[in-house]
């Protein structure tokens, strides 16, 4: 019986790091979707700037690759 209860106990300690992954790989998502839509806004404003249909300067290109 105290094997069982030693695998179990373990089989709990697996199961609670997977759900503490999940939980940190789900911030990670949310950060870089923020990051995503951040970059996309940012973006739309440079292009604004250089007109809507225009392409980016050179300048206004490499400022946002570097971001």
């Amino acid at each position: 019986m105290g094997t069982a209860q030693r695998m179990l106990a373990v089989k709990d300690r697996e199961i609670a790091n997977a759900r503490e992954a999940a939980e940190v790989l789900d911030a990670h998502l949310s950060r870089m979707e923020q990051e995503q839509q951040d970059l996309n806004a940012t973006l739309q404003f440079l292009r604004n700037r250089e007109g809507y249909d225009a392409r980016l300067s050179d300048f206004l290109r490499d400022a946002f690759d570097r971001m």
